[in-house]
């Protein structure tokens, strides 16, 4: 169950998405997210958006008034590897480093 911040995180996310996506590439003001998504709060917007920069997935350009750009993180890549008494590809799992390792 998501938070009530994520859930407002994903709604600002999504009129972001849209608006770029049907306004020719210009992002969003403020004002506009705001009446967007039903908020009243010109500072919630903006406490929201500076936490989607901080968490990597919206990107703001300093000194521009809408210069946004939605962060794209790529797709998990699976790997697999043919195994010869099988007859068939397996899957191997990218290794993860432990808590501790450098």
């Amino acid at each position: 169950m998501l938070t009530k911040g994520e859930q407002s995180r994903q709604a600002v996310m999504a009129f972001i998405k849209a608006y770029i996506a049907s306004n020719g590439g210009v992002a969003p003001s403020l004002d506009e997210i705001a009446a967007g998504i039903g908020q009243k709060s010109k500072g919630n917007i903006h406490r929201i958006v500076q936490s989607l920069v901080a968490s990597g997935r919206l990107r703001k350009l300093d000194n521009r008034s809408r210069a946004m750009e939605v962060i794209h993180k790529p797709q998990r890549i699976e790997y697999y590897r043919w195994d010869d008494e099988t007859k068939s590809f397996r899957r191997l799992f990218p290794l993860r480093k432990r808590a501790g390792q450098g």
